[in-house]
């Protein structure tokens, strides 16, 4: 019986792949496609990658501001893989911290408290644009909005 690590059971599994999307020249790019193989995923760490490369910030973007609590924002962040993250970048993070609307990647002390936090992105609900009318977000490159369509539809 083989013990397999947690990488070689991802790596022997088929996952999104955003190659093709990305060699598409649009103003605006949609990922449709089955659960759970990898779309946000991918996403958000290509996005990650070319935000820090670029000194740039995202949007993560839903339809209800009940979605965009710190908790669940800081879930959706969880299953991000650092070591890549530090293999294309060069900065090292550990983790995700959120506050106020922000997203930051940090690393913390042994304590758990933050330490090195970069501001990459913020959270923003569809529920709440009024609230976003004027304002600037002039390093925003990328907005993620997850689940456009909905079960509901």
């Amino acid at each position: 019986k083989k013990n397999w690590s947690m990488d070689e059971k991802v790596l022997s599994k088929k996952y999104y792949s955003l190659a093709k999307i990305k060699q598409v020249e649009a103003e605006y790019k949609m990922l449709l496609g089955g659960r759970n193989i990898g779309k946000s995923y991918a996403t958000k760490e290509d996005v990650i990658i070319e935000c820090i490369k670029n000194d740039g910030q995202f949007t993560y973007l839903r339809r209800w501001d009940r979605d965009i609590k710190g908790v669940y924002v800081v879930n959706y962040f969880n299953d991000i893989n650092w070591k890549k993250i530090h293999e294309k970048t060069g900065r090292e993070f550990s983790g995700v911290y959120y506050w106020q609307g922000k997203i930051f990647l940090c690393n913390f002390d042994a304590d758990g408290k933050v330490v090195d936090k970069y501001h990459v992105g913020y959270s923003h609900s569809l529920s709440q644009n009024e609230r976003y009318k004027s304002q600037m977000f002039p390093r925003v490159l990328y907005t993620i909005f997850e689940e456009v369509i909905t079960d509901q539809m």
